[in-house]
């Protein structure tokens, strides 16, 4: 197969650098035919994605530099040599873009089909990549630098042209989580023999002197490989991304065989979230990012509903960084984790969640380019419960409401996994508290963190006595602020579960919830789990 790196540079003509454009010769219509194999249901062949690599190269090396032809190549180069091949089409690209953006086709004056053009291969590596994560060879080390390096100034020069720029920045993380290969170990080193006389042997040596198992001799490990510094004029974020995804195997490691290790969970957010300046773009109300596939999205909704925690664990974690800007997956792992009782790594979540928000506060009401939030509303519930615990670890005990003081010290609580410990917390407030609406508002707090920070809790019989209460007490009417978030609460549980009516009837859980919410549920745990 004939390929040449540089042709994305390369001159065509001396008084034509660019060529013409080569949308009407036979080459440019075969290779789109074969493009077109993609989306043509009567296909009886797959794509020769060898030819379009020869179609391509030959087009952009005698005819004209063109965007799509270098899309294209990059995905074909993709198909026939792996990740490295990606590389090269990508370094294509930054040649295009960087040498011949007023000449190259389609012409500057239709940006619209260049940010389309762009968006298609976008869309086509996400989705390949996605599909073959576990298939790709590793790149060479100085090869997977070089590509995000072309990729950042791909992105940049771009952008320089154009105000509404594609969404390079929503591949960023794959590219940075490729497979490398690891740097080759140094030989260990062999001591000389010491010089001797030809012809004179020690007088006290053995006429034949008797070989040394190669046992017994202690060979030192080899040592640690050490980190190559960044070129010197090395792009930033390129050169930290690359550092970055050397931590991958560390953290695959972790997962695999210290799965609740809190260390685990903060070099993944680390790897995901260290080199995140400023929220994206947006545009008519949404990003340019990209949604998970539909295909993840339905494995996480299967995985939270049905599967063991530690399954929800492995799946949000290994998705991370992939998916760094679905927050979903924080929330999902730190219910799993809690449920694990593995509170120190769920606390581990937590802190560095909420750190990223403090950051970026916008990232928790953005959405992707399809309106998918990048934070569900269990998810936006959840986050809120790390800035209000925050300031009610501040305020302590100077807090002039000692409930509010209370309900926030059982947040923090919930938040750094001990959920136990929050309900237990609020249980016994009520059984020292006199006043119905203390205890009204103490049994209110307790079923908010079971729906927030417990998303298979099925509270519904828990609910149920506290709007049998707000009702026999027109609370509507003399307390509508307290009624107001009574309501909202059962209407989100009966949105994620159902009507009481068309689920089971559990009245006397509900009387029990009426006096001890905490047995309540734990009845209904253990009932659920026989």
């Amino acid at each position: 197969m004939l390929f040449d790196r540089d042709v994305g540079q390369h001159p065509i003509q001396a008084d034509h650098p660019a060529g013409v454009s080569p949308r009407d010769g036979e080459a440019f219509a075969a290779l789109k035919a074969h493009i077109d194999q993609l989306t043509d249901i009567h296909a009886s062949t797959a794509v020769d994605w060898t030819s379009v690599v020869a179609l391509a190269n030959g087009i952009l090396q005698q005819e004209g530099k063109d965007l799509a032809v270098g899309a294209w190549l990059a995905a074909g180069l993709l198909e026939t040599s792996g990740l490295t091949g990606l590389g090269n089409g990508i370094r294509v690209l930054r040649d295009l873009v960087t040498t011949y953006w007023d000449d190259m086709s389609p012409p500057a004056t239709r940006m619209r089909g260049r940010r389309n053009q762009i968006q298609w291969l976008l869309d086509h590596l996400n989705e390949r990549l996605q599909a073959g994560r576990d298939s790709y060879a590793a790149m060479p080390a100085a090869a997977h630098a070089a590509m995000l390096e072309d990729w950042e100034a791909l992105d940049s020069e771009w952008q320089r042209h154009d105000d509404e720029a594609p969404a390079f920045y929503g591949l960023r993380s794959a590219l940075r989580n490729f497979p490398v290969e690891a740097p080759p170990q140094p030989a260990p080193a062999i001591d000389a023999a010491p010089q001797e006389t030809p012809g004179v042997v020690p007088a006290n040596a053995p006429a034949i002197a008797p070989a040394q198992p190669a046992t017994n001799r202690s060979v030192a490990p080899p040592p640690a490989s050490i980190a190559t510094p960044p070129a010197a004029g090395a792009d930033p974020g390129a050169a930290a991304d690359a550092a970055l995804t050397g931590l991958r195997p560390l953290v695959d490691w972790y997962l695999q065989t210290q799965p609740t290790l809190p260390l685990l969970f903060r070099l993944n957010r680390v790897c995901a979230w260290a080199t995140l300046e400023q929220a994206p773009p947006v545009q008519g109300g949404v990003t340019l990012l990209m949604p998970p596939p539909l295909q993840i999205v339905s494995s996480f909704e299967q995985i939270a509903q049905t599967g063991e925690p530690q399954a929800v664990v492995q799946f949000a974690e290994s998705h991370l960084t992939t998916h760094r800007y679905w927050l979903d997956l924080n929330r999902a792992s730190h219910a799993a984790l809690t449920r694990l009782g593995a509170a120190d790594a769920a606390a581990c979540v937590g802190f560095e969640t909420g750190r990223l928000i403090a950051r970026l506060p916008q990232l928790a009401s953005m959405k992707f380019n399809d309106g998918q939030p990048f934070a569900d509303a269990q998810t936006l519930a959840w986050l809120e419960s790390f800035t209000r615990g925050g300031e009610g670890a501040s305020a302590g005990q100077d807090d002039a409401d000692d409930l509010q003081s209370i309900s926030t010290a059982a947040e923090a609580d919930a938040a750094a996994g001990r959920l136990d410990d929050a309900l237990d917390r609020l249980q016994d407030a009520a059984r020292r508290t006199e006043g119905l609406r203390k205890r009204f508002r103490l049994r209110l707090a307790q079923c908010s963190l079971l729906h927030r920070f417990d998303g298979r809790a099925d509270i519904r019989a828990l609910m149920a006595p506290l709007i049998d209460e707000l009702d026999a007490h027109r609370l509507q009417q003399w307390e509508p602020e307290l009624a107001r978030e009574a309501l909202a609460l059962a209407a989100a549980v009966e949105l994620r579960y159902g009507a009481e009516d068309a689920g089971p009837s559990h009245p006397l859980l509900a009387k029990l919830a009426s006096l001890d919410c905490r047995a309540a549920w734990q009845l209904s745990q253990s009932t659920a789990a026989a």
